[in-house]
């Protein structure tokens, strides 16, 4: 029996068989209001969104703004967006590349000092799909 296992393992090696996994596109992005009604997101990240405790939308019945700022690389304003933050007291959301968090690491901690949320931005806004030979 050991043989027999042996025989067809090479023979898949052989043959040069391999697994291929499957990874579903999920487009995210911003959905425009219809009549003046809240965007749906949808069942599956309406699903996502719950289980993460994560957000999308604020309540209809509230009157919120939102400051989110994309900081995929630093140019030099994000200190003194910071100080204007801090200043008024207003807290926002910085959507941060893995780079941005090796690159500008002191300002990271800033933001988090000074009560900011921190959103994951990937590591260098890449497909995650793709394999490593389309990047």
């Amino acid at each position: 029996m050991k043989t027999f296992y042996s025989i067809t393992a090479a023979l898949f090696l052989f043959l040069g068989f391999t697994l291929s996994v499957h990874a579903e596109t999920h487009h995210w992005g911003f959905k425009r209001s219809v009549d003046g009604e809240q965007p749906d997101a949808g069942a599956m990240y309406n699903y996502l969104l719950e289980k993460h405790g994560a957000y999308y939308k604020g309540s209809p019945e509230e009157k919120i703004v939102y400051f989110t700022f994309d900081n995929g690389f630093e140019n030099g304003y994000t200190e003194e967006i910071l100080d204007v933050l801090k200043e008024e007291k207003v807290p926002a959301t910085f959507f941060l590349t893995g780079h941005y968090l090796e690159s500008a690491t002191p300002l990271v901690k800033k933001m988090v000092k000074d009560g900011h949320i921190i959103g994951n931005h990937s590591w260098g806004i890449l497909i995650f799909q793709r394999s490593e030979k389309h990047r």
